[in-house]
């Protein structure tokens, strides 16, 4: 019975392994996706700038100073989410980090 419980045991090991990975890919995939909205987003926010700025240009009109203000600001906070979410999904593809998986 010792082959067949070592066998068993090696098994359920892997099974631990494959659960472990499985869950650390769906962060990555997560962590991922939400970097893709926050930069859809930011490239939204970077389109009506250049809007308002090509309408200046074009009309000789002034920008409302204050919503490219808020604009800038939302740009800088999206571009830290994106950093913090890089970091996290780094860490994810560490090594150590995945320590459990070995």
């Amino acid at each position: 019975m010792g082959f067949i419980d070592e066998l068993i045991e090696g098994f359920g090991k892997e099974v631990d392994n494959i659960k472990a990975r499985s869950q650390i890919l769906i962060k990555a995939y997560n962590f991922s996706q939400e970097m893709r909205e926050l930069e859809q987003r930011k490239k939204e926010l970077l389109l009506a700038i250049g809007k308002v700025i090509y309408a200046k240009y074009q009309d000789q009109i002034s920008p409302d100073e204050e919503s490219l203000k808020q604009k800038c600001i939302e740009i800088a906070s999206l571009e830290k989410d994106i950093a913090q979410l890089q970091e996290q999904l780094d860490r994810l593809k560490t090594p150590e980090s995945n320590s459990s998986c070995k």
